[in-house]
């Protein structure tokens, strides 16, 4: 349940990223129209503070979302380590369990053959 939580923030914060990225883009292309001029330079100043202000805000959600994703791809990323650790784990005791039954079986062999035990 927390998995699809991340995912879902991590979507969410890319979403308001490209969001304010495109509004950023599309008064960039709104303000600077070859031609268009200003009719005043409060109005010019106005508009480039608008403009400034537009991708600012573009930027700080690039780096909330830099910072989600990043967080999310590190807990995946210790799972993964987590499951990785506990195969190991795994196969090493499988490893001990067959090497142990495979010295007992030549032991067992052995001592038959030597006529020290009879399995009968």
């Amino acid at each position: 349940m927390q998995e699809d939580n991340d995912s879902t923030n991590v979507e969410s914060a890319r979403t308001k990223w490209i969001k304010a990225s495109d509004a950023a883009s599309k008064l960039h292309t709104e303000l600077f129209q070859t031609g268009s001029g200003y009719g005043s330079p409060d109005e010019r100043a106005a508009g480039e503070h608008k403009l400034a202000s537009s991708r600012l805000e573009a930027e700080r959600l690039l780096r909330e979302y830099y910072d989600i994703d990043r967080r999310f791809m590190n807990r995946e990323m210790l799972k993964l380590k987590r499951s990785q650790t506990l195969a190991t784990w795994a196969s090493f005791t499988i490893a001990v369990v067959v090497g142990v039954a495979t010295v007992f079986d030549i032991v067992v062999a052995f001592l038959t053959y030597s006529g020290i035990i009879s399995l009968k």
